[in-house]
């Protein structure tokens, strides 16, 4: 007996659909961002370190910040501006008497 060719396609595309919804409902999600892997503008920096944007732009200079540059703007991440105000701390307790 001969099956209806529409009725065939409908059953492969029913078949697809629940495989799809599957693999969806199985798909792991991404961790959440670490706070730390975010992405500053220098504005952010200069507030969150209590600086101005020409220091901002020195310690870029120096390599104590690292900035990376998008089209125009600047950005940095934040874990090595976390570790650049280690290394600027610990450099000021070691020069303390």
């Amino acid at each position: 007996m001969i099956q209806n060719p529409f009725q065939v396609l409908d059953n492969r595309l029913n078949n697809i659909e629940s495989l799809l919804l599957d693999i969806k409902h199985k798909a792991p999600t991404p961790p959440p961002p670490n706070d730390e892997e975010k992405i500053m503008t220098q504005d952010e920096v200069c507030k969150f370190v209590g600086i101005t944007k020409p220091t901002c732009v020195e310690y870029g200079k120096k390599g104590l910040l690292i900035p990376y540059r998008f089209g125009r703007g600047v950005r940095y991440k934040r874990s090595e501006v976390l570790s650049a105000l280690k290394a600027i701390h610990a450099k000021k307790e070691v020069v303390k008497p």
